[in-house]
């Protein structure tokens, strides 16, 4: 049976994976995060979510948050002409 209610935990299993490796390895993502560059082109790269590595996929997703614009989440650039 379906539940009438959802978290977001259920929606997205990035939410999951964001707080086990705050868990596990938060001076490994402490590090990533804080060299990762603040940029449109890193923004686009961190959509690409095809592979397994736990640490990784929490550092895209968190760049995926915190450099989108006006919470808009996309995944095509935007011409600027």
């Amino acid at each position: 049976m379906l539940s009438q209610v959802e978290t977001i935990n259920d929606i997205d299993s990035n939410v999951v994976n964001l707080f086990r490796v705050i868990t596990d390895q938060p001076k490994e993502l402490a590090v990533k995060v804080y060299w990762t560059p603040l940029s449109r082109e890193e923004y686009y790269v961190c959509y690409d979510d095809n592979m397994e590595d736990e640490l990784e996929l929490a550092r895209r997703f968190l760049v995926r948050c915190w450099q989108a614009i006006g919470a808009k989440h996309r995944i095509e650039p935007v011409d600027a002409a």
